[in-house]
C-alpha cells in the first residue's frame, strides 16, 4: 500500500489500481488505528492452505457471495467523514467547553461541609 500512496495509486504499468477507493478508506481506518497506538499488521497467508481463520474467511466469503449485490459505498466520503471524525477528536481538551459547577453551587456545597472544629468533636464522639 505506501508504494501504491506514493504512486497516487498507479500499478507498475501505469494503470490505475484496481479498488483504489476502497483501499484509499483501508489505508485511511489503518492511519487511524496508529494515531491511536493501536498499530494493525496485515500478513499474507496462503489461500486454502488449511489455516483455521483464512478458512472461516473463505467460508465467510462464499455466504455472501449468494446474497443480492449491494450499491457500492461512497468509499471518498467515507473517507473525508473518517478525517472530519479525526479532526473532531483530535481538538484539545482545554478547548473545550466544561460543564463545571457554578459559584453559587460551589458556595452551598462549602457551606454544608464540616469545619475542623466540628470534624474534631464529631471522631471525638464516635
Amino acid at each position: 500500500m505506501p508504494k501504491w500512496l506514493r504512486n497516487n495509486f498507479k500499478s507498475s504499468t501505469g494503470e490505475p489500481v484496481k479498488n483504489a477507493p476502497l483501499i484509499r478508506y483501508l489505508s485511511a481506518l489503518l492511519d487511524q488505528r496508529a494515531r491511536e497506538g493501536q498499530k494493525v499488521h496485515l500478513q499474507y497467508v496462503k489461500g486454502h492452505a488449511g489455516i483455521e481463520g483464512n478458512e472461516g474467511a473463505d467460508y465467510c466469503a462464499n455466504q455472501g457471495a449468494v446474497l443480492p449485490q449491494e450499491a457500492e459505498r461512497d468509499w471518498d466520503a467515507l473517507v473525508d467523514d473518517l478525517q472530519n471524525v479525526t479532526a473532531e477528536l483530535s481538538i484539545k481538551p482545554e478547548a473545550l467547553p466544561t460543564a463545571g459547577p457554578s459559584q453559587a453551587e460551589l458556595e452551598e456545597y462549602a457551606a454544608g461541609l464540616a469545619d475542623d472544629d466540628e470534624l474534631l468533636a464529631e471522631l471525638a464522639a464516635g
